[in-house]
C-alpha cells in the first residue's frame, strides 16, 4: 500500500504517541504532551500513513525565521523504506520559508547522522551531556535553506540575466555584450545601448531560465533582483522593468540592487567574505575604498576626485588608437614595453582619495611633446609606464587604509580587477598586513547579472525588499546602502 503524507490533526495524537512508544525505550513523551503541542500553533507534526495507520512522524518548533526539528520517528515495522527521509523532505516543502533548521542527535546515532548529512545538514557544534538515560553528548546540526534568485543587469552595455543559489552558486549567467556596437564611437552611446537591451532582454532571460532548469518560477525561485542604479538611465530602465514585470507575473518578491554592491559581493563566487573587510572597487565609472564592517554595510573612506581608473585606461587607450574598452589590450601591450617614463601620481595628502586625471593628462602631454619634437614614441613603453602609475596610485592608498583600519580581508572588485599587475601588487600588500585577499574571479569582474544575484541574496537575508514602484537612480552611490 502507498505511503501518504499529511499534517497531523488533534485526533492523530494517540497514533503519534503509539509511534513514540514503539520507537523509544523509555518513551520520553506522554499523550498529554503530544496533545498540548498539537494545540500550539508553534508546533507542527507531519505524519506518514499507510491507509489510516500512522507509521511515522516528524515534529518541529517554528519561530520567526528558524525551525527546530524536535523529533523524527518511524515504526520499527516500516523502517528502511525511506519514510524518514520523505517525512523531512515533504514537510519542508510546505513549511513557511525559513533561514535555518536545527536539530540535536545523539553522538552515537550514526544512522540518523548519516541521514541528516544526506539531506544537507551540517554539524554545527557539540552539546556535552545533553542526553540522559543514558548520558550522552548531542551533535547540533544545521540545514540552511537554499535561496534561489533570478537577477537582471543592464546598467551600461551588457544585457544579462542570471540564476544564483545562496549568493555564491551560479546556476546560469547569460551575458549579451554590445562592445562591437560602441567601439567605433570610442565609448558607450546611451541611445544605442538602450535599444540593444530591448532587443536582447527576453532572449537572455529565456536562456538563463533554460540553463538553470527553471520551468516553474513561482515554485523554484525565491525572489527577483534587478539593478536600479547607478548607470545609464535608459539602460537601467530595461533591466529594472523586466525584473519587476517578471516578479509581478510570477508572484515573487522584488529586490532593487545597487550595482556597486554587486561588484564587491561577487567576491563570494571566489570564497566567502570575512568581516570586517576593506574593499577596493575599480571600474570604468568608479574607484573607491569601501569599509565593510558587516554584511550589507558599505562605507566609502576614499574615492576618486575626477576620473575613475578604468576611465583613465579608456581615455589613454583612445589617444593611442586602441579599441574601446582599452584595458585588456593595454595590459597585453604593457608586457611588451618597459617602464621608463615617470608619469606623476597625484598627492591627495591626508585622505584615502584618488586622482587619475593628472596621470591621463601627463600621458597626453608627453605624446604631444614628443610629436612636436619629431621623436618616435614606443607605444608599449608608454602603456607600461602609465599602467604602473595607475596601479601604484591604487596600491599606495589601499596600503595606507590597511595600515589604519583593523580588517580581516581585502576584497577586490570591478572591471579593472582583472588587471594582472594590480592583482599581483595586492597579493604583496595583503601578505605584508597578514590579512586575507579575496579577488572577484576575472570572468565576473565585468558587468553581469550573477553579481546582482550575489548582492540580491544579501538583501534577501537582510529582509530588504523593494516595492514595484521603485524607479531607476542613475547616480546611486554606496552610502545609500548604509541608511537602508
Amino acid at each position: 500500500m502507498t505511503i501518504q503524507f499529511k499534517w497531523a490533526e488533534f485526533f492523530d495524537a494517540q497514533d503519534i504517541y503509539e509511534i513514540t512508544d514503539n520507537a523509544f525505550i523509555p518513551n520520553p513523551y506522554s499523550l498529554a504532551q503530544i496533545e498540548n503541542e498539537l494545540k500550539n500553533p508553534n508546533y507542527r507534526y507531519f505524519i506518514a500513513l499507510e491507509g489510516k495507520r500512522v507509521v511515522g512522524f516528524v515534529s518541529y518548533i517554528q519561530s520567526i525565521d528558524t525551525l527546530d526539528l524536535t523529533e523524527l520517528a518511524v515504526h520499527t515495522d516500516y523502517q528502511r523504506r525511506g519514510i524518514a527521509q520523505n517525512l523531512i523532505q515533504k514537510s519542508l516543502e510546505f513549511l513557511k520559508p525559513f533561514e535555518a533548521l536545527y536539530l540535536e542527535v545523539r553522538s552515537s546515532n550514526f544512522k540518523a547522522i548519516n541521514l541528516y548529512t544526506k539531506l544537507g545538514f551540517k554539524k554545527l557544534n557539540m552539546r556535552k551531556n545533553y542526553y540522559s538515560n543514558p548520558e550522552e553528548d548531542a551533535i547540533v546540526m544545521e540545514l540552511k535553506k537554499d535561496v534561489v534568485i533570478i537577477s537582471f543587469e543592464s546598467s551600461a552595455d551588457e544585457t544579462s540575466v542570471a540564476v544564483v543559489k545562496n549568493g555564491n552558486q551560479i546556476l546560469s549567467n547569460i551575458v549579451a555584450t554590445q562592445i562591437n556596437s560602441h567601439q567605433r564611437f570610442g565609448g558607450i552611446v546611451p541611445e544605442v545601448a538602450s535599444r540593444h537591451h530591448l532587443e536582447w532582454i527576453n532572449i537572455v532571460l529565456n536562456q538563463a531560465l533554460k540553463e538553470a532548469n527553471i520551468t516553474n518560477p513561482h515554485e523554484q525561485l525565491d525572489a527577483v533582483a534587478a539593478t536600479y542604479g547607478p548607470g545609464l538611465v535608459g539602460s537601467l530602465l530595461v533591466g529594472l522593468m523586466a525584473g519587476k514585470t517578471f516578479a509581478q507575473i510570477n508572484d515573487l518578491p522584488f529586490i532593487g540592487v545597487n550595482h556597486l554592491a554587486g561588484h564587491l559581493l561577487a567576491a563570494n563566487f571566489n570564497r566567502g567574505i570575512i568581516y570586517p573587510a576593506m574593499a577596493l572597487m575599480v571600474s570604468g565609472g568608479h574607484t573607491e575604498l569601501v569599509l565593510m564592517e558587516k554584511p550589507g554595510n558599505f562605507k566609502i573612506i576614499g574615492e576618486t576626485l575626477d576620473d575613475a581608473a578604468g576611465e583613465a585606461f579608456d581615455k589613454v587607450g583612445r589617444v593611442l588608437g586602441l579599441n574601446y574598452p582599452a584595458g585588456k589590450e593595454m595590459q597585453e601591450l604593457s608586457k611588451l614595453g618597459t617602464v621608463n617614463i615617470d608619469f606623476p601620481i597625484a598627492k591627495t595628502t591626508g585622505t584615502y582619495d584618488f586622482s587619475f586625471s593628472g596621470i591621463k593628462s601627463a600621458v597626453i602631454n608627453y605624446l604631444h611633446h614628443e610629436e612636436q619634437l619629431g621623436n618616435s614614441v614606443n607605444k608599449n613603453d608608454v602603456i607600461a609606464s602609465f599602467q604602473k602609475a595607475v596601479v601604484d596610485a591604487l596600491i599606495q592608498k589601499t596600503d595606507l587604509a590597511l595600515s589604519n583600519y583593523d580588517v580581516k580581508m581585502l576584497v577586490l572588485g570591478g572591471g579593472v580587477a582583472a588587471n594582472e599587475m594590480l592583482r599581483n601588487k595586492l597579493e604583496e600588500i595583503t601578505s605584508k598586513h597578514k590579512i586575507e585577499l579575496n579577488m572577484v574571479p576575472i570572468r565576473f569582474s565585468g558587468d553581469n547579472a550573477a553579481m546582482i544575484g550575489a548582492a540580491g541574496y544579501q538583501y534577501f537575508i537582510d529582509d530588504k525588499f523593494s516595492d514595484l514602484s521603485l524607479d531607476t537612480k542613475p547616480n546611486l552611490d554606496f552610502e545609500s546602502l548604509v541608511d537602508d
